[in-house]
């Protein structure tokens, strides 16, 4: 007997990684790491969920990204080329990544970088190692 629980609206059987009503909708995200493994492994989670990654490894990369929509964006701040503060910064003063969640990474989580991160609404700082 099914549970009514692992019922799509279409009264087909659901599986693990098919979506289902309750289903959040994918997202368009924006990964700004400069470490090439640990983005190789970001894209792949979030491919695996259903969501729609895009990389960059540097902060003239994502600057090239940011004209497109997402609806969020992952940003390491230490990157080789610039900071992830300065590549939203700079986002958000050409009108680009408005109304995108921020969250800013670092290996750092000093009261100061916290403090920075706070100064973007809405912006949410992760220390580094993440958890996935």
């Amino acid at each position: 007997m099914l549970n009514s629980d692992h019922i799509t609206t279409t009264n087909q059987v659901a599986s693990p990684r098919q979506p289902t009503t309750s289903t959040p909708r994918a997202l368009s995200v924006l990964l700004v790491e400069d470490d090439v493994h640990f983005a190789r492994m970001l894209k792949k989670f979030f491919e695996m969920n259903g969501h729609h990654p895009a990389v960059a490894h540097l902060g003239c990369e994502a600057m090239r990204l940011e004209a497109r929509q997402f609806q969020l964006a992952l940003v390491d701040i230490d990157l080789p080329d610039t900071t992830g503060f300065k590549v939203v910064a700079q986002a958000l003063a050409h009108n680009q990544l408005q109304g995108t969640k921020i969250i800013f990474c670092s290996g750092d989580p000093s009261e100061e970088r916290v403090a920075m991160a706070d100064q973007f609404p809405g912006s949410r700082f992760l220390p580094k190692p993440l958890k996935i």
